[in-house]
């Protein structure tokens, strides 16, 4: 039958799979100095000197040494590992503390409040893990900030994609609000150890099979498959779940999984399954097991298996409802996620065709052009030479410094667009020649 040895041993890569990502513990990494103070650039400044350090506003730095100094800081850049001196007026310092507002909440509420709110972020560069608490992420990605392990690294699980929790430095990511899109400074998280805690309790509190249902039960009311994933020699369904409490979860499942449940259900109701004399079946079909298994038979899998979701929660309550389909097809399982927004709609900007809005400020003049994606500089300078009527230098604005760059070279040209594909939109400015 389908239970068979192979199954076991997909069980097995199952289990290897969802735990490649080691849950980390709060450990300082050997390679970073604690700060002494957490400082961002007010201005451009280019070092004078072979121990001076140069910098471009909004930059961050760590002061190392020399803290009291009222002239120069010791301080490290934590994105490249530079070290050097800074003048202190060019900095402001970054209180280590920030407060977020809450509209109405009494003291003791704050730690409830950060323990169930998760933030939204993107993935600014390509990360790649060095140890097996590090979360692998590539420039673009979203993930959910979950905790803080210190100022250098967040706790955060992706959201595309299979994977736990893992580390990732502060400076690669970009806080984003989730109803909003809008990026977030300001953010209070747990740190790693009372994130473990707050699990650990989660867990507990967790109902066992065959326990009666809490006093208010957060049940699934809309489940849907989207699409799935190959990893590991097999294929995952992403199933997007949102329950009766507001909470959205984003789940991982094989097709084991969806085969083992619909057994057990058939076994659980067998008059409503039409294995009873009289019994007229009203459980839903699901696509039967098959020996050879591709993209093309996992896309026809993905489209009867969300039609078998819908319908599974249409069935009566007492069907619909119970452990079987809440807990073991629709529950929080390893690897999965949950969280109080719609993944489907935050606001990322990203461009669904393959041209590029361009805005073009020439001195008082603000006007649009489309690009296509993979243009050249010399297009870019040709259609707004078109436009403008004369040759002009041009600048793209950096959209994580805030500066203007200049706009000479085609790396220059591709650092530009790759931040466009990213972010939904690019700046252009002028200057005479």
């Amino acid at each position: 039958m389908f239970l068979s040895n192979k199954k076991e041993r997909s069980k097995s890569l199952k289990r290897l799979v969802k735990n490649k990502i080691s849950t980390p513990v709060a450990v300082q990494p050997t390679k970073i100095e604690i700060p002494k103070k957490i400082i961002k650039a007010l201005y451009d400044h280019r070092g004078q000197g072979p121990h001076e350090l140069s910098f471009q506003k909004g930059d961050f730095f760590h002061v190392i040494g020399r803290e009291n100094d009222p002239e120069w800081y010791e301080a490290s850049n934590p994105a490249t590992n530079s070290r050097g001196i800074v003048p202190v007026k060019s900095f402001q310092v970054i209180e280590r503390t920030l407060k977020r507002p809450t509209s109405s909440s009494t003291s003791g509420s704050d730690s409830s409040d950060y323990a169930h709110r998760k933030l939204y972020g993107v993935v600014l560069y390509d990360f790649v893990a060095e140890r097996p608490d590090e979360l692998d992420a590539s420039a673009g990605e979203s993930i959910v900030i979950i905790a803080q392990s210190n100022h250098e690294w967040f706790l955060a699980k992706p959201i595309g994609r299979l994977g736990g929790p893992g580390l990732i430095p502060v400076s690669f990511v970009e806080v984003k609000d989730a109803q909003t899109g809008e990026a977030v400074d300001a953010v209070q998280l747990p740190p790693v150890k009372d994130w473990k805690k707050m699990t650990q309790l989660y867990e507990a509190s967790t109902i066992p099979l065959g326990v009666l249902e809490q006093k208010k039960k957060d049940l699934v009311i809309f489940a849907s498959i989207n699409s799935f994933i190959l990893e590991g020699d097999q294929y995952w369904f992403v199933l997007y779940a949102k329950t009766s409490l507001g909470m959205h979860r984003i789940l991982y499942r094989l097709y084991d999984d969806f085969y083992d449940f619909q057994m057990n259900l058939l076994q659980t109701f067998p008059v409503e399954a039409g294995q009873e004399e009289g019994g007229e079946r009203i459980i839903p079909y699901m696509p039967g097991p098959l020996k050879e298994i591709d993209d093309k038979v996992t896309a026809e899998r993905q489209t009867e298996l969300n039609q078998y979701c819908q319908e599974l929660l249409a069935l009566p309550k007492y069907i619909s409802e119970c452990e079987l389909v809440q807990n073991q097809l629709l529950g929080i399982h390893e690897g999965d996620i949950e969280i109080d927004y719609d993944p489907r709609e935050t606001n990322l900007q990203q461009p669904t065709e393959d041209h590029i809005k361009v805005k073009i400020v020439h001195k008082e003049d603000i006007f649009a052009i489309k690009m296509p994606v993979d243009c050249t500089l010399d297009q870019l300078k040709t259609k707004v030479y078109e436009r403008i009527g004369l040759e002009v230098k041009l600048y793209y604005k950096n959209e994580i410094s805030e500066s203007n760059q200049p706009l000479e070279g085609e790396m220059d040209m591709e650092e530009a667009f790759v931040q466009a594909i990213q972010r939904g939109k690019l700046t252009i400015t002028t200057s005479d020649i």
